[in-house]
């Protein structure tokens, strides 16, 4: 929505990211592709263009959670749950 930062953060942003050349998943809620017209980066041309860069749409975020060290959210409720996932693999 409104608030993502799909739709907020200019294109340097995204490519300054991309160019650190760590692996970079962008996660996006799977009813995110109804805005995407409203996206300021195009990610698919982001992946094109970076081979570190991945796009998922999948329902769960466990796996990426658990394989992550950190993590860039705008407002979901995802940011509880890596914390979570940070803490719980931390204790192991």
């Amino acid at each position: 929505g409104n608030s993502s930062i799909y739709e907020n953060l200019p294109q340097s942003f995204f490519y300054a990211l991309c160019e650190t050349n760590k692996r970079i998943i962008f996660r996006l809620h799977s009813m995110s592709h109804e805005r995407e017209k409203y996206f300021k980066i195009n990610l698919n041309e982001l992946k094109q263009k970076f081979t570190n860069v991945h796009l998922d749409y999948g329902n769960s975020s466990l796996k990426y959670l658990c394989e992550s060290s950190m993590m860039i959210s705008d407002w979901s409720g995802v940011a509880p749950e890596f914390s979570f996932a940070v803490y719980t693999l931390s204790r192991l």
